[in-house]
């Protein structure tokens, strides 16, 4: 049927010739030149048949010489001995008992073992070739008629427990032969068992075992089940609900499965299963009779069988062992059941319907307490939690006053380390520290006049005064406090209020503290000698009313490009038409012409034009448009230009030209005033404040108190060509060697020595910012700060990438809103003071810092 599909089945073996001589040879498993003999042998699930004798064979695995044995190492060459059947399980169980003891021990993978383990290893090793010689006929049965009866024996030990089961059946003469048939093996539990349940584990693994067997297999006649326990057979005779959870749900389980077979008693010198249990050398198991034939009075008739009558269990027997509900007193207190709860009135309802069926198991059912709570009992179950509380924080103090109720306490009794040595206090009635004051005779409430104690840094206490500040409509800590003095007196009360309010959600969106991370070091651009505008940063300022040159009509608006250089702080100012790609890409044109070409240009993400105005946000929106776009691309592209965007809403990252601009309005605020002036009068101004930007004193040119000039970004822009060249050093050569043309390239580089010792010392202390704190985690919830927007309409978001400066500490981060995603500074972002879920917190990501600057040092 197969063939005619195109399913051809090869690989055919018998060890009947007639049988192969029906197929072609070529389908053999065999080549057809060879004969099968009893060299052949056939591969059939990890075994060797031999199909002329009909017999099976172990392949045992060539190990090869081991310098070092690990835990790895005996593992994988424990699973290279295969045996499906169980036929050696006494020499597998062996190996599995070694390994537990490996990882019972702790034992990493790669670790070379002790010598111990070793020596026992290898010595496994080379016994276990021995299986090789071991012959297993594949016939269980001898006879044609099936008759046969199965047996199987179970065993256990503190090492481990298994199961092996026997067929025995008539030869043509009649005469009874015991063959193994299959076996299986556990370790024993680290966690450790008594015998008599393992021995019931053993029970049960054969009841499973022989189950299996009848459902993929012929094997359908009677079992006999056989242990050396006599309190498993008592187990499995009686009423499985009698016992314990672990025996009851096991004893059940093997009444099901060995339903109408008989379980009886076998002495342990005759139980085969001791082997499987215990582990044996494979030269042990070569001539262990016992093992591959069972006991010899599995071949005889039944009356020869051992006889050991088992009594079925008395009821007096089942009363001793039958489950009981036992009440356990703990005398030491236990506050786990206040730490479960975050709210404080479902801890209160869940404690009253404890208290309320604790007094109703004492009264009679006419007089018990039904519907819903009064506040009574919450007060009740108040005072509960209290007392609870107070055992846990002052256990010394409860076992000196807990026989002296009603009676004050005297502060030299407790002792200089006791947190009520500082109040005067006494227990009352129930049991509880209350508070002597001075208002004792107050017309007042007696929980106002004497309020309960509460521990300090205690979660009730945490969660009244939580509750409390959610009741006063998130009052502060010292109206939260006031509150609080009317029930009860927490120790450090101040601190607790305040962390209240501190922790509380609510509260902080309203006044949201932003975070902040230590000021950043120089990047290399701002610490290197370079040419002057090698690398520069731009941003705009305006927009600025110009009348007409000639004659009357409206005003137009103009905006002033600010270039400044990174190193020297070097300005220079061009004149722009409009917001436009083509009016932006003219004045980097015009400023590349005069001040030579550009490598790195910085910029921000014209968060400067952020406002309510319309046209200012017209305006912001032109502007990140302008360099995102083909046209400038390619003008960059061309000019070599390498274009560098800092963190949006993140003005601190270009410190440098905010500072410029800044220093640009106020010369030309005081110029300018109100008045609309012409382009040319514009033009002119513009360059006399660039002219004063570039003379601003940088560092002073020497320490003489006669000498008042001072480094200056003009000395850099002075009488220096475009393009550079490299020129040696001549600042330690006499200045009589020198001739006119090398003098005057000295004092080019006497400038840069004093910029590099002067100027730069300067910038070495940071201004604000001076401590590290700690860096924010992928996973926190946080505050994106909006300007102009109220802190409670800040949105929420969650923080999923992180983006690390050279210094190590997080400077940007990317939250993710119910809007989109946004990459911010971690000066933007206000981080709620909640701890962020384990099970969502990802490890901090290291992300690529290009296009990050470490301008946030410079502003």
């Amino acid at each position: 049927m197969l063939k005619s599909a195109g399913f051809v089945l090869r690989k055919w073996a018998s060890n009947d010739p007639a049988i192969l001589s029906s197929i072609p040879q070529e389908l053999w498993e065999s080549a057809p030149q060879l004969e099968i003999d009893r060299s052949t042998a056939v591969k059939t699930l990890g075994l060797l048949w031999f199909p002329q004798t009909d017999m099976f064979k172990f392949k045992i695995p060539q190990l090869t010489a081991l310098d070092v044995v690990t835990k790895r190492i005996v593992v994988s060459e424990m699973a290279r001995l295969f045996d499906p059947l169980g036929l050696l399980g006494p020499v597998v169980v062996n190996a599995k008992m070694f390994v537990q003891r490996l990882w019972a021990d702790n034992i990493p993978w790669d670790e070379e073992l002790s010598e111990e383990h070793s020596v026992w290893w290898r010595n496994y090793r080379s016994d276990i070739f021995q299986l090789r010689s071991i012959e297993i006929p594949r016939r269980a049965l001898f006879n044609a008629r099936r008759e046969y009866n199965l047996h199987c024996f179970c065993d256990a030990s503190q090492r481990g427990y298994g199961c092996c089961v026997y067929v025995v059946s008539p030869d043509e003469t009649g005469k009874l032969h015991s063959r193994l048939l299959t076996s299986k093996a556990r370790v024993a539990p680290l966690r450790g068992q008594t015998i008599p349940r393992l021995e019931l584990c053993a029970a049960l693994l054969g009841s499973q075992l022989i189950d299996n067997l009848r459902r993929t297999t012929e094997f359908s006649n009677t079992v006999t089940y056989w242990t050396d326990s006599t309190i498993v057979l008592h187990w499995i005779k009686s009423q499985s609900n009698n016992w314990k959870v672990f025996v009851s749900n096991r004893v059940a389980e093997i009444q099901r499965l060995t339903k109408g077979s008989e379980w009886r008693h076998v002495p342990t010198e005759l139980n085969p299963a001791d082997r499987i249990s215990r582990g044996t050398l494979a030269s042990e198991l070569l001539e262990d009779k016992l093992w591959w034939h069972g006991p010899s009075y599995a071949t005889t008739h039944v009356e020869l069988w051992p006889q050991r009558v088992i009594s079925q269990p008395s009821g007096q027997m089942l009363q001793e062992e039958s489950r009981v509900a036992v009440a356990l007193l703990i005398s030491q207190a236990d506050s786990s059941l206040i730490d479960k709860f975050s709210d404080l009135a479902k801890l209160i309802r869940t404690v009253s319907y404890c208290y309320r069926f604790y007094n109703n198991c004492k009264l009679p059912k006419e007089k018990r307490s039904t519907g819903p709570f009064t506040p009574s009992d919450g007060h009740s179950a108040m005072k509960v939690l209290v007392r609870l509380a107070q055992a846990t924080a002052f256990p010394s103090e409860v076992r000196l006053y807990q026989d002296r109720r009603g009676s004050p306490v005297n502060p030299k009794e407790l002792g200089s380390k006791s947190p009520l040595k500082t109040i005067t206090c006494f227990v009352d009635t129930f049991g509880l520290f209350r508070l002597d004051g001075r208002l004792k005779y107050k017309n007042a409430p007696f929980d106002t006049r004497c309020p309960m104690i509460l521990p300090a840094d205690h979660q009730l206490s945490w969660l009244i005064a939580r509750s409390l500040h959610v009741q006063t409509l998130h009052s502060g800590p010292t109206l939260l406090l006031a509150t609080m003095h009317q029930r009860f007196w927490p120790l450090r009360g101040r601190r607790l209020a305040r962390r209240v309010v501190r922790e509380c959600i609510t509260c902080y969106r309203c006044n949201p503290r932003l975070t902040h991370q230590q000021m950043a070091p120089l990047p290399s651009v701002r610490v290197t000698p370079a040419r002057a505008f090698a690398y520069s940063g731009l941003d705009y300022c305006g927009p600025f009313l110009v009348r007409p040159l000639v004659g009357r009509g409206a005003s137009v608006k103009i905006y002033v490009a600010l270039f400044v250089c990174l190193v020297v702080k070097a300005v220079h100012l061009e004149v722009v038409a409009d917001l436009t790609s083509v009016a932006c890409i003219n004045a980097v044109k015009r400023f590349v012409a005069r001040r030579g070409r550009v490598l790195e240009l910085h910029c921000d993400n014209a968060t400067a034009f952020v406002g309510a105005d319309r046209e200012l946000k017209a305006a912001r929106q032109a502007f990140r448009e302008q360099f995102r776009n083909k046209e400038w691309d390619n003008y960059c592209v061309n000019s070599g230009i390498t274009f560098r965007f800092i963190p949006a809403r993140s003005p601190h990252f270009g410190g440098l030209w905010e500072a410029g601009i800044k220093s640009f309005k106020y010369h030309f605020r005081r110029i300018m005033g109100c008045k609309a002036f012409n382009m040319d009068q514009l033009l002119t101004v513009v360059t006399q404040i660039e002219s004063i930007l570039n003379s601003r004193p940088l560092a002073p040119l020497s320490d003489s108190p006669d000498d008042i000039s001072a480094l200056t970004p003009g000395h850099f822009l002075i009488g220096e060509p475009l393009f550079s060249i490299p020129e040696p050093n001549l600042c330690e050569l006499s200045s009589n060697r020198l001739s006119r043309l090398q003098d005057m390239k000295r004092s080019v580089q006497d400038l840069w020595r004093r910029w590099s010792r002067d100027y730069l010392s300067q910038l070495q202390q940071r201004s604000k910012w001076k401590q590290a704190t700690k860096d924010v985690c992928v996973g926190q919830l946080v505050l994106l700060k909006q300007d102009n927007t109220p802190p409670l309409q800040w949105p929420l978001g969650r923080i999923v990438d992180t983006t690390v400066g050279h210094d190590g500490h997080v400077r940007v981060v990317l939250v993710k809103t119910a809007t989109g995603c946004y990459k911010r500074a971690v000066t933007e972002i206000s981080v709620l003071p909640v701890d962020p879920d384990e099970d969502t917190v990802e490890k901090q990501s290291t992300s690529s810092t290009s296009g990050l600057t470490a301008e946030g040092s410079a502003s």
